[in-house]
């Protein structure tokens, strides 16, 4: 596959205001994932000012349309269902440590009781100050539902009620003990993380072993760079070590070692390069090493500072290599656009992902996974995302196009071509309505239910609706409705009907 930056187009955003949620920091992933993800962290930290520990009681009624995902109407199965999830956040903000956690357990009972199933969903981190301005740890812990075979069906809505048999558990841990420290005109930073994911209760479906693949990932990064990065002159050298190692597949191992230098060329452009030795995947995905040589170039914009602009072009051990990103602020307007090309392996992206401690974003389920866990792919990430908040009305318009070009000859590569939006409104003090809409393509090069490689797409389309009243002190109902199709080499539809209640205590 050919390098390029292909840049999903979107519709330019115009909404009305929306006023702050004076309880956001309690709105959990499970329990308003629309909601929450526009609560500012930083906001959400300085309100935690010491602990805070909300249990609550949710409860839902359900009507599912073709629960299964059949594509042939005399087969669908409908049904109507009981939900209980008992659950709580906590959330501890101090001087030395910062945490968060929102933890549910979710009961579910229908008519036929082949489909009644209990799960979990977890999410949590946190950081500690060993010695302030020193010496940190910081970890997280998840625990949510994955597909098995995206071309058999989605986690559409997050609920995990749709085609059960194709929907297993994964739950992720991760610890990263760091060291900063300053040196005059130096700053020295030193990290080891170390994570693990565990694929529950899934067998592998062929003898492929595409399957989900448990995984231990560790990585080690040092690094000694100026202190000062806005100067005439600035610059950084590091090392970083990646290792994999898997239930079933052959590990994993990648290293890089270089240097970065930016020089000021005008009050606000700068001439930015980096370059060193890398492993070379393509000779060998296992046993590391610095191989080859890498290098980029390019121009960093900053005009002012709402505005930050820079691109970049080198070659890397894969050919062409390209970085760009685009970030404005504007008042009630932020602009983000972001392209870039780096080795990955799914499961470091879901145990060694970025910490925000204290902070619990809501993940949208099933957005941009992949079931080959266990082999590694060159990430090529373009993605564009428009937010407007306003006195009553917050929208996230976001574009992106998804590509895994597998290093190794099988399995083939994927593509997801994307774009959601978002919509929260309020339309009294005590009443609001959320809307998701959501639209993918996808090509993906294996089916789990056959022994083939060939290519597959499919088109997928989801929407949300869900109105809730908060005008009473501890009990918010809402009426919830949503709606999925896909065609292309699979074909069906459904929707479900949810009427929720949570009593937080």
């Amino acid at each position: 596959m050919n390098p390029r930056c292909r840049i999903v187009g979107l519709a330019v955003i115009t909404a009305a205001a929306l006023p702050q949620l004076a309880g956001a920091q309690s709105a959990g992933p499970y329990t308003s994932s629309l909601r929450s993800e526009f609560s500012a962290g930083q906001e959400q930290r300085e309100a935690l000012r010491g602990g805070l520990f909300e249990p609550r009681i949710e409860a839902a009624l359900y009507f599912v349309n073709n629960i299964e995902l059949t594509d042939v109407p005399a087969d669908e199965v409908d049904l109507a269902g009981v939900e209980a999830a008992p659950g709580f956040y906590a959330a501890y903000n101090g001087a030395r440590a910062t945490g968060a956690i929102d933890y549910s357990l979710i009961g579910r009972a229908w008519e036929d009781s082949d489909y009644n199933d209990v799960s979990h969903r977890l999410s949590s981190n946190g950081e500690y100050a060993v010695v302030p301005e020193l010496f940190y740890i910081q970890g997280s812990a998840t625990y949510e539902d994955a597909v098995i075979d995206p071309a058999a069906g989605a986690n559409y809505g997050g609920l995990g009620i749709f085609g059960d048999t194709n929907i297993t558990e994964v739950a992720t841990a991760s610890v990263s003990p760091y060291l900063e420290k300053r040196f005059n005109d130096f700053q020295l930073d030193a990290r080891y993380s170390y994570g693990r994911v565990w694929y529950l209760d899934n067998e592998p479906s062929t003898g492929l072993l595409l399957n989900y693949d448990d995984s231990e990932d560790q990585t080690i990064l040092l690094s000694v760079s100026t202190a000062e990065q806005d100067g005439a002159v600035d610059g950084r050298v590091f090392y970083e070590w990646q290792a994999s190692d898997f239930e079933r597949s052959v590990p994993y191992r990648y290293e890089r070692a270089g240097a970065e230098m930016g020089f000021r060329l005008t009050e606000t452009l700068r001439f930015v390069g980096d370059g060193g030795m890398e492993t070379d995947l393509d000779v060998s995905t296992q046993d590391g090493g610095l191989d080859t040589e890498y290098w980029h170039a390019g121009l960093l914009w900053t005009p002012d500072s709402r505005t930050t602009a820079e691109a970049r072009y080198g070659q890397r051990f894969f050919g062409d290599s390209y970085l760009f990103r685009l970030s404005r602020e504007v008042r009630d307007l932020t602009f983000d656009l972001s392209y870039s090309e780096d080795p990955e392996v799914e499961t470091r992206r879901l145990s060694l992902g970025e910490i925000d401690p204290g902070n619990l974003p809501p993940r949208p389920p099933g957005f941009d996974l992949s079931f080959a866990s266990s082999y590694p792919f060159i990430l090529r990430a373009a993605q564009m995302t428009v937010r407007a908040e306003g006195a009553r009305t917050r929208v996230s318009l976001s574009g992106y196009d998804i590509e895994r070009d597998y290093i190794r000859a099988f399995p083939a590569d994927e593509t997801t071509i994307g774009t959601q939006l978002r919509v929260v409104r309020d339309f009294t003090a005590d009443t609001y309505g959320e809307l998701r809409a959501r639209y993918e393509e996808v090509e993906q090069g294996i089916d789990l239910n056959s022994t083939s490689a060939e290519l597959r797409t499919y088109y997928d389309s989801e929407y949300l609706l869900r109105l809730t009243y908060e005008g009473w002190v501890n009990l918010a109902p809402s009426a919830e409705a949503g709606y999925l199709l896909r065609g292309g080499d699979t074909n069906y539809e459904g929707y479900w009907l949810a009427l929720r209640f949570v009593y937080v205590f």
